[in-house]
């Protein structure tokens, strides 16, 4: 790591910014090309555990101090509209 990341990590890390984390929630771009979606019903579907969100990408990509982010956070049930 330079030293121009060094100092961005460290001025991002003080927990005096404005956005603290973004986060992008979704699901593997893999999943639409699986025939698992198009082979089954909508009730099959739902009651799989292939559609699960996860975190895709994070800013900053890095671990901070002031926050933790872990996937518990993004523990839901998706149901596909019937």
């Amino acid at each position: 790591m330079n030293e121009g990341q060094n100092t961005l990590r460290k001025e991002i890390d003080k927990g005096i910014n404005f956005v603290d984390y973004f986060v992008i929630i979704g699901v593997k771009q893999d999943l639409i090309f699986e025939d698992f979606l198009y082979q089954n019903s909508l009730e099959t579907i739902n009651n799989s555990d292939k559609i699960n969100p996860e975190i895709l990408s994070k800013f900053p990509p890095f671990e901070k101090t002031t926050i933790n982010i872990d996937e518990n956070m993004i523990r839901v049930k998706i149901k596909i509209i019937k």
